[in-house]
């Protein structure tokens, strides 16, 4: 594993932004020049950034969740869409959980590892951030009046605030370097933490207990329930990212905890669902599990499939409209996936009239 003195956590929605890789490299190379790290080590081993860090090949989680546990420092990029992600809100689960671990082992106050920055200005912000987040006191003015109340976004494509983005750079990314060397690196949880089940710390609804005593695994109400064969798992992924980045509350983990019952905790998920994604491959056209979750959707009205493979879909299927991602390589443009996500907003604007 690569230690990494940072890592970068934004939302995908900010991600086509071309000056927040700017941002991540001169932070890098500002990073390297303060810790006075060899010339020889590369920008993309001094601070983790998904894009340019996952090689074709890696499991996208892996690589991840493997940076998250080894990096010193987490720095968070503060926009309007990023307290909506659910992938945020997981990665600042996994790191809190780090600094917890850290303070009980040591007996102190988890040190200040965790490093805001205003991508949008303030008031563009949530007016109510989530409680773990505002439990962070952090003095944005210390890197610049012009930065705390326009944001580095905006400091970045003005050229008039050219100095004040240098200024910001220097400043951050001397303070990113102290705070990682004043404490002892934070421990590796001895039990690794997956994406796909941790919790997020920007979404911590849950539902209420059952009268059994056990503790329901899904919400009270999850927006989206995708179905699909357990071999399609990797493929899902994709899928997954793009709707939780939007917002949407999604059900599709379907690792038991020890003690759970599958048809109980399948049913729970599916039945708080708004709407079901069946994906439909050369696995799940075979699979009853999937055909059996695909009929609750369809009797409730609530069925949207989505085509990955060039399979015979089901015939009990066949008169529903099917979206076809085949030749979907995660572009936000592909017309199809636009017909999905349409779709799954229209079912929930129906249901909130309701």
């Amino acid at each position: 594993m690569r230690d990494y003195w940072f890592f970068l956590s934004y939302s995908r929605r900010d991600g086509n932004n071309p000056y927040l890789r700017r941002f991540y490299e001169t932070l890098a190379s500002r990073v390297a020049r303060s810790a006075a790290i060899d010339a020889a080590v590369e920008i993309k081993d001094i601070g983790f950034f998904d894009v340019s860090d996952i090689d074709t090949g890696d499991v996208w989680d892996d690589t991840l969740q493997e940076a998250l546990q080894t990096s010193r420092v987490l720095v968070c990029m503060y926009s309007r869409s990023y307290f909506s992600s659910d992938y945020c809100g997981k990665e600042f689960t996994i790191f809190r959980d780090r600094l917890e671990a850290y303070s009980r082992t040591y007996n102190v106050r988890p040190p200040p590892l965790i490093m805001p920055v205003l991508w949008d200005r303030p008031d563009k912000l949530p007016k109510n951030l989530p409680q773990i987040v505002s439990e962070i006191q952090y003095p944005h003015d210390e890197f610049g009046q012009e930065y705390a109340e326009q944001g580095l976004d905006l400091l970045m494509r003005q050229q008039e605030y050219s100095d004040s983005y240098e200024r910001f750079i220097m400043r951050f990314g001397d303070k990113l370097v102290q705070v990682g060397q004043l404490s002892p690196p934070l421990p590796r949880p001895q039990q690794v933490q997956t994406l796909a089940t941790v919790r997020s710390a920007f979404h911590p609804a849950i539902a209420p207990p059952r009268q059994d005593g056990s503790e329901p695994l899904a919400k009270t109400t999850t927006d989206v329930f995708i179905s699909y064969a357990s071999q399609d798992r990797e493929r899902v992924i994709p899928i997954v990212r793009v709707l939780e980045e939007r917002g949407y509350s999604v059900w599709w983990d379907r690792r038991i905890i020890p003690g759970k019952i599958f048809d109980q905790m399948i049913e729970d998920a599916i039945n708080s669902a708004k709407c079901v994604i069946v994906i439909w491959s050369k696995q799940s056209i075979i699979s009853d599990w999937v055909k059996i979750e695909a009929n609750e959707g369809r009797e409730r009205r609530i069925l949207i499939p989505v085509l990955i493979d060039n399979v015979k879909i089901p015939f009990a299927f066949r008169r529903i409209q099917t979206a076809s991602l085949i030749d979907w390589r995660g572009e936000e443009s592909h017309l199809e996936l636009k017909s999905v996500l349409d779709a799954i907003n229209l079912l929930l604007s129906e249901q909130k009239r309701k």
